[in-house]
């Protein structure tokens, strides 16, 4: 006799779960992303680089401020200089100090006016000699000489003549200067000017854009967007000063003139990054502590920032490069702070993080002459924070109007008829149990069918709760409700009116009836149910009860449908009850409800290979009750069934009993190693000694178990079950109802 118990709290289906990779593998994808822009910038030489010119050899030499020139020439300035083998040469420049760059051209004959480039810095004098004697001035830039070109980004000096040629180049400045000088045909320099005012055009009206846009938006909109405004202005400023194209005097000061502006720029810009970052990953709802890590280095940032702008001139270097590591810091901060934010598309805010700390190493590697010099490689981080910041402002607000945009549609879409509201929920109801029942485990086949059961009808039947009450069902009380908080209601309708349920159930035709109860808030007077009797054999019984207002009666097609859903669902519990019942038959033995052997050598080869695989420890035990063959039939049965009862309220979750012989069973225990095996053993003696079953006048019944443990280099079974067996007949034959272990030994 079984004793059906009652069960209203679900149970979890079990079912695949396919999770995106949201870990490592996005963060990788950045970084090997990064990694492929530095490789298409170094593979993708620009045809103006300086290698393609073979014709211009560089010396450099370095001499006081007031040196002239043909001091040097001649000797007595004691001057030399140094050949430089390569492009060019990075030096840190000293106010009271010339630097002098001699260059000897190789000049063809083609008629083609040629100019002389070198990259637009912090130049405050770049002067042209020829040779001489005497030296003559042939032209000069730098920052105090007004441009040729609206946004310019190189110096440009003429070079006229044929042949071979030397000129001097005198360079004074402050901080570092990439003294790398270009030979460039005079129509291939202005196309390049043109270029770059044509990408610096972009480059600041990106910024200007996007932060009026993002003021706009939250003067109108209310959105949160005034920190993204913050970070265009505070990158525009730093962009326009970083590329000398900031002229602007305030009275009598001239803004280009302070060298420490610069970087104090940049160092504050970083800061309103972080905060823009803060904002657009909603750290401040989510993660407190991260947004507050990230509010506070803003601040720390701003006032270095601040700070920067009172140091000397002559720290002009360090600063330049703390700044640069400021930047490269801030991305890669921006980036991890990203990575708490659980929507999808935060990646790509991500990779574009990634990808400025790749502009800003293409800025260093260029400086270090293994990039070609170019636009790019010096000003491209600028282009991906416009870029990103644009990001910021624009993705959200094209998510929210796509949002908006499905709305809209569904909105639009044609109202479904009743038929076909109801063919739907249908449809979805038979779909639904086939893939639930062939997912779910064994005693939640019952469940399954009645939770999609009241799923299909809350979608098409107005209700206010549900409930599937199925008593004695394959022996199993169910008690289900939607919505949850309405169980207590159904089981105290269930403990009051129980016999008028049972009843209606036995009438097998749909009613609705008022009833009165006494329900968890007090008294409940003529509540609406429709009672709709499930198709369960005798002695079982069942309801499917749908509430809804007293003031609206259910009509006999609406009763109709949920007849015809109750007996679908009812209908595929009991097929997949009969299907488990099958497969429970050839399985298990009907004896002691333990697995046949058959299935247990299945079972042992997989925890097998799983422990093999893990490096977990799986022991086995092999049991055996004494003196079994001497018991009369119904002893020896009943037995079998209270062992296998011990044993089976003893094992824990995944250990599986089998019975191997009509005198024994074998457990699998995965995960235990053979000491926890064999204090298991202990305890089933003892549980078996206090039963104190007598199985003949002088003695009690008694277990004999023999317990052993895989070796972790073992490839079969068969070893495993050999010790455990002479283990067994050790424990018999030192007098049983006792455990006797064997360990593995080492191949």
């Amino acid at each position: 006799m079984v004793t059906p118990r009652i069960r209203t709290s679900p149970r979890p289906e079990r079912r695949f779960a396919w999770l995106p990779s949201n870990g490592a593998a996005p963060a990788l994808a950045c970084v090997l992303f990064a990694c492929l822009v530095l490789a298409c910038m170094v593979l993708a030489r620009p045809a103006l680089a300086a290698d393609d010119q073979p014709s211009l050899r560089l010396a450099i030499a370095s001499a006081d401020a007031g040196t002239a020139l043909d001091d040097i020439v001649d000797g007595r300035a004691r001057v030399g200089f140094n050949p430089i083998l390569s492009r060019g040469q990075v030096v840190q420049a000293d106010p009271a100090q010339a630097l002098w760059l001699r260059l000897r051209l190789d000049l063809p004959d083609d008629g083609k006016a040629r100019v002389l480039v070198l990259p637009r810095q912090g130049l405050a004098s770049l002067r042209m000699f020829d040779a001489g004697p005497p030296a003559r001035l042939l032209g000069q830039a730098g920052a105090g000489i007004a441009p040729d070109s609206r946004w310019p980004d190189r110096f440009a000096l003429r070079v006229d003549g044929t042949g071979q040629q030397t000129f001097y180049l005198q360079a004074t400045g402050q901080g570092w200067l990439d003294l790398q000088p270009q030979l460039l045909e005079a129509d291939d320099a202005q196309a390049a000017v043109a270029e770059a005012s044509q990408a610096f055009d972009m480059l600041y009206v990106a910024f200007f854009l996007v932060g009026l846009a993002a003021v706009l938006r939250r003067g109108f909109a209310g959105e949160r967007t005034l920190r993204v405004a913050a970070a265009s202005v505070a990158c525009l400023g730093a962009s326009l000063v970083a590329n000398q194209h900031l002229q602007l005097r305030l009275g009598a000061l001239e803004l280009a003139d302070l060298t420490m502006l610069a970087p104090a720029a940049w160092v504050i810009a970083c800061a309103t990054l972080l905060w823009a970052t803060q904002q657009y990953a909603g750290l401040g709802k989510n993660y407190p502590e991260v947004a507050l890590a990230l509010d506070r280095s803003g601040f720390a940032l701003l006032a270095v920032g601040l700070v920067v702008l009172l140091l000397p001139v002559r720290w002009l270097g360090a600063v330049q490069l703390g700044a640069f590591g400021t930047l490269g810091l801030t991305s890669l901060a921006c980036a991890g702070a990203l990575m708490f934010d659980n929507r999808q598309w935060r990646w790509v805010a991500t990779l574009l993080w990634f990808v400025l700390a790749g502009a800003l190493a293409a800025l260093w590697l260029a400086m270090q002459q293994v990039l070609p010099d170019s636009l790019w490689a010096r000003r491209g981080y600028q282009f991906v924070l416009a870029l990103q910041l644009a990001n910021y402002l624009l993705l959200p607000w094209g998510r929210q109007w796509w949002l908006r945009r499905a709305q809209q549609r569904e909105v639009s879409q044609v109202e479904l008829s009743a038929e076909q509201k109801i063919a739907h929920a249908r449809d979805w109801m038979i779909s639904s149990l086939q893939s639930g029942i062939e997912s779910g485990a064994d005693g939640d086949m019952e469940w399954i069918a009645y939770r999609r059961l009241m799923g299909g009808l809350k979608s098409v039947l107005p209700q206010t709760g549900a409930a599937v009450i199925a008593m004695n069902y394959h022996n199993e009380d169910l008690l289900l409700s939607e919505p949850k908080t309405a169980e207590a209601r159904f089981q105290m309708l269930l403990a009051q009116r129980g016999s008028l349920l049972k009843n209606l159930s036995r009438s097998m035709g749909p009613q609705q009836i008022g009833v009165d109860f006494t329900g968890p808030e007090g008294p409940l007077q003529q509540v609406l149910l429709a009672v709709i009797p499930l198709p369960i054999e005798r002695p079982g019984w069942g309801l499917l009860l749908i509430e809804r207002s007293p003031q609206v009666s259910y009509s006999e097609d609406e009763l109709a449908m949920c007849t015809e859903f109750a007996a679908l669902a009812t209908t595929a519990g009991d097929e997949a009850a009969e299907a488990m019942q099958r497969r429970r038959t050839r399985e298990i033995d009907g004896e002691s409800g333990a697995y046949r052997a058959g299935m247990l050598d299945a079972l042992l080869q997989r925890a097998h290979a799983l422990a093999t695989q893990k490096r977990r420890p799986l022991s086995v035990m092999r049991l055996a009750i004494d003196g079994h063959d001497a018991l009369p039939p119904e002893l020896g049965a009943e037995a079998i069934r209270i062992v296998a009862d011990l044993v089976r309220d003893e094992c824990e979750y995944g250990e599986s009993l089998g019975r191997i012989a009509p005198d024994g069973f074998l457990v699998l225990l995965p995960g235990r190693p053979m000491g926890d095996a064999r204090a298991l053993g202990e305890r089933l003696c003892a549980a078996v000694r206090k039963l104190a079953l007598p199985v003949s006048e002088d003695k009690n019944l008694g277990i004999s178990i023999g317990v052993s443990q895989m070796h972790s280099s073992e490839r079969l079974t068969g070893p495993l079950l050999d010790r455990a067996a002479r283990a067994q007949g050790k424990a018999q034959q030192y007098g049983g109802n006792q455990v006797q272990a064997i360990a593995s030994v080492n191949p």
